[in-house]
């Protein structure tokens, strides 16, 4: 393996909007940026959200499958693997890395095979499905598994019993170039709110899913009732209506803002 230069594959399963699918545009921008030569495949094509606008280094190739499922991309995973000779294969998230892992071992495949895991699988009822058997044996066998906090890495050991030495710690990458840049052109998120001398201000950032825990935040802002404290919400997700209605609910519009992605 050449490590002046790379040739690094990475498999996603979409590009909606959320933090695996910023991780993995970070990443291959600078990996890109290094010299190395990226190439990223989407299992299917979300042309319409956030992520896909995120703008890539020129140089990172991208490609659709355009399948419904993330498993249906599994055997032309298994022919780009096979014929183009990547040193490195990486996916970000479970459902894809288990796919990925899979069809690089049908492929007979030599490089590495790095996999990366960013939520508690304790969270998920311990069901011994298919599914999660197959993420597992994924786990266990790769080259490596990137985790993005020391608790996630503890978690995976509990459950799928897998090696510490196999899980290495990364924390999510920041594009601090891009965030600044991002700040200059549209200005301070949280100028809706009033002046006052003795302002909390609060910023929530992610999905807005069950997982998340937004609804917390909200019904805990509810028992304060410190009306010199405000929230702004950045992110979509499809709790976006049911969070805003929950603002309502508690008539709390004019200290939580939701502004979007």
């Amino acid at each position: 393996m050449n490590c002046n230069k790379l040739k690094i594959f990475i498999f996603i399963s979409n590009l909606d909007s959320g933090g695996a699918q910023r991780t993995t545009l970070n990443l291959a921008n600078s990996w890109s940026r290094l010299g190395h030569e990226v190439h990223l495949t989407v299992g299917t094509k979300s042309a319409n959200l956030p992520t896909i606008n995120y703008k890539l280094e020129k140089n990172v190739k991208v490609s659709f499958f355009n399948k419904k499922r993330t498993l249906q991309c599994l055997f032309g995973l298994y022919k780009v693997v096979k014929n183009k000779f990547y040193d490195i294969v990486f996916s970000p998230s479970p459902e894809a890395s288990t796919v990925l892992y899979f069809a690089a071992k049908l492929a007979r495949y030599k490089g590495k095979i790095i996999l990366r895991e960013s939520n508690f699988r304790s969270y998920s009822p311990k069901k011994n499905n298919i599914r999660l058997l197959f993420t597992k044996h994924a786990y266990r066998n790769c080259s490596n598994v990137v985790s993005l906090s020391f608790g996630v890495k503890k978690d995976l050991i509990d459950r799928f019993n897998i090696s510490a030495n196999k899980i290495k710690v990364i924390h999510n990458p920041i594009d601090v170039k891009k965030i600044s840049s991002e700040m200059i052109k549209k200005g301070d998120i949280c100028e809706h709110y009033p002046k006052i001398k003795k302002m909390f201000k609060i910023i929530a950032v992610g999905r807005l899913v069950n997982q998340k825990g937004f609804d917390i935040l909200i019904r805990a802002f509810n028992k304060i009732k410190d009306f010199n404290m405000f929230i702004t919400i950045i992110g979509e997700g499809s709790e976006k209506a049911n969070l805003r209605n929950q603002i309502y609910k508690y008539n709390l519009e004019k200290n939580i803002k939701m502004v979007g992605f």
